[in-house]
């Protein structure tokens, strides 16, 4: 998981996420469940707002998806999307499912909801593009970077269910990026994605917004440029790392 932050004493499932842990920690510690717990539409939207490389979506009703789903994902222009169902009232469950196709979107929205709930959920589908890596990076206020990620999806990393592959950080002095990884395609798709996040100054001397970054590097064929897609972004203390000790 990033580090510095440990996840408080989650449910016992394998699909548990950071909501999970949210409701967990929901009577010992309600502030920071009420931090942790919000839409995942919120992550998206900041990813937005700061101009991030990202997947296009879609946000709609659900009723209004299944009226006519097939013009909604051919706008999408992708092979295969990932759909989030999110209710908009309170104590409804969430659903959300990557690499559907059209056909398996279709039947995913409506199988999940009930006919009579349907006017209660909205349907967020977005692009999803084959997942090379995927991790986070976190930048701490004072320009410390850490970045942790494996081959697949971020998801894993995010939610603290598996340990990193790769880590690169920046070394506090000199401010270049010291790797765990040898392949120079692989650091490369990795500055650039570091790259993409708003910044001020070149070289040693950049200077990077601080927070929560979400990320994965795609690309439809193995030989193909990876490019950076970012899922989320969080401006939040509670996510910064408490010290960059990890030798790499």
């Amino acid at each position: 998981m990033y580090a510095g932050f440990e996840s408080p004493k989650a449910p016992a499932r394998s699909d548990g996420n950071i909501n999970d842990w949210a409701e967990a920690i929901s009577t010992t510690s309600p502030v920071m469940a009420a931090r942790l717990n919000e839409s995942r539409s919120a992550g998206f939207d900041r990813v937005e707002a700061l101009g991030l490389p990202r997947y296009k979506r879609i946000t709609t009703g659900l009723a209004e998806f299944l009226d006519d789903p097939d013009s909604i994902l051919t706008e999408l222009d992708s092979q295969q999307f990932y759909l989030s169902l999110v209710p908009n009232v309170n104590n409804l469950k969430r659903f959300s499912k990557t690499g559907l196709s059209c056909a398996q979107a279709i039947e995913f929205a409506a199988s999940k909801v009930a006919l009579e709930q349907r006017g209660f959920y909205d349907a967020v589908v977005q692009q999803y593009f084959k997942n090379r890596y995927g991790g986070v990076i976190v930048i701490n206020p004072d320009g410390r970077i850490y970045i942790e990620f494996i081959k697949g999806k971020q998801s894993p990393v995010a939610k603290g269910n598996a340990l990193p592959e790769f880590t690169a950080v920046n070394d506090r002095f000199t401010g270049t990026m010291r790797y765990s990884f040898d392949p120079t395609e692989l650091r490369a798709s990795v500055y650039r994605t570091l790259q993409a996040i708003p910044h001020d100054g070149s070289g040693r001397e950049t200077i990077y917004i601080p927070g929560y970054y979400e990320f994965v590097l795609v690309g439809e064929q193995a030989g193909d440029e990876l490019r950076p897609i970012f899922f989320d972004y969080k401006d939040d203390p509670l996510f910064y790392t408490a010290a960059l000790n990890s030798p790499v």
